[in-house]
């Protein structure tokens, strides 16, 4: 009897992993990727890049550290 649960639990495990890592593997399949080769014209018409610079008191400094 205790074998049978057990039996039991490590297939249901298995099956778990099983659909997770289907599900894992389906939505990595959705995720837009990089091309490899740079286009002609790519820093002028490409998507524009926002840069946070978390600061407090530094406006003495910062010039330096943006330029």
């Amino acid at each position: 009897m205790i074998n049978l649960l057990l039996y039991i639990l490590i297939f249901l495990s298995f099956l778990i992993w099983v659909i997770y890592l289907t599900i894992v593997l389906s939505n990595y399949r959705k995720i837009p990727h990089l091309s490899i080769k740079p286009q002609k014209n790519a820093l002028t018409h490409g998507p524009l890049i926002s840069i946070i610079i978390p600061t407090r008191n530094e406006s003495q400094r910062i010039e330096k550290c943006i330029q």
